[in-house]
């Protein structure tokens, strides 16, 4: 009786330290981005929505566009043609 448990202690030991119950690939996050191209990927997309804000802010405001009504000719100052 004591083999038999000393055996099944061992073995729950050995399966324990073997890493049964660890990932077979902790350098991904996700389906195929490691923990750092995840993060790259999260600045560049936060950086590019943070100088998005301002052309929101113009389109909010109405001052992307110049009013159509004025009599005089309007000039593009965006560098866009309209």
């Amino acid at each position: 009786m004591k083999t038999t448990a000393f055996m099944i202690a061992l073995t729950i030991v050995a399966v324990g330290a073997c890493g049964c119950s660890r990932s077979l690939s902790p350098e991904l996050r996700g389906l195929g981005l490691s923990k750092g191209e995840a993060h790259n990927n999260f600045r560049v997309v936060s950086n590019q929505e943070l100088r998005g804000v301002s052309d929101d802010l113009a389109r909010m405001f109405y001052t992307d566009n110049p009013n159509r009504l004025t009599p005089y000719p309007i000039v593009a100052t965006g560098g866009m043609h309209r």
